[in-house]
């Protein structure tokens, strides 16, 4: 009986450890708070993004950013048992348009652009 218990227990703790074992990308419908703020720093603009991470028992492991064109890519990854909360700072070119999040491309912030 005792090595039955220790092979459920061994069973169990791999169902567990395999189950949270890979990274993810953060994707805006499991973003809870987000906020968007644009701010100025040495005439320079910049966008701060935060928000708290609601996967499951999913934490922010690192965020990215690149930009394509007129846009910026965020990506957050998160990873089991790491504290939710981020805040990322990005610099915003005057050319930037839009700023995306996650591989679905979830906008987030676009520019005020007035036509001529």
């Amino acid at each position: 009986m005792k090595i039955l218990n220790k092979m459920i227990l061994i069973i169990i703790g791999l169902f567990i450890i395999t189950g949270c074992s890979r990274d993810m990308i953060l994707e805006k419908e499991y973003i809870c708070n987000l906020k968007t703020e644009c701010t100025f720093e040495h005439g320079e603009e910049y966008l701060i993004v935060s928000g708290l991470c609601g996967h499951s028992a999913y934490g922010v492991k690192s965020i990215s950013s690149q930009k394509l064109g007129n846009k910026v890519i965020i990506t957050i990854v998160i990873a089991c048992g790491l504290n939710g909360d981020f805040e990322t700072k990005i610099k915003l070119d005057k050319d930037v348009h839009e700023v995306l999040l996650g591989n679905d491309g979830s906008v987030i912030w676009t520019r005020n652009v007035t036509p001529i």
